[in-house]
């Protein structure tokens, strides 16, 4: 009889979706939070950052925080500080 896995990572497996703590899934959602705030206005309230529209490199900014803030909203904070680190230690 085959050992049964937890659901996640057999839907992980099939689905070719990268471990979580790689960092992909990060650059993943950045990349496309990027491509939906290019162009766009920004809030009043950050205006005298970014001025009145988000150019490609504040866009990726923007999309950087905002990706963070979800991580941690999903995985708690703690959790998605672990994760990230373990991300940049692979990088090296």
């Amino acid at each position: 009889m085959p050992i049964r896995r937890p659901y996640y990572r057999e839907r992980n497996f099939v689905r070719g979706t990268p471990r979580l703590g790689s960092g992909e899934r990060f650059e993943k959602l950045q990349v496309s939070i990027a491509k939906n705030c290019e162009g766009k206005k920004v809030p009043l309230k950050y205006q005298k950052l970014y001025g009145k529209t988000y150019d490609k490199d504040e866009a990726k900014e923007v999309a950087a925080k905002i990706a963070a803030a979800i991580g941690r909203r999903r995985y708690g904070s703690k959790r998605f500080a672990q994760m990230s680190a373990r991300a940049r230690v692979r990088r090296l």
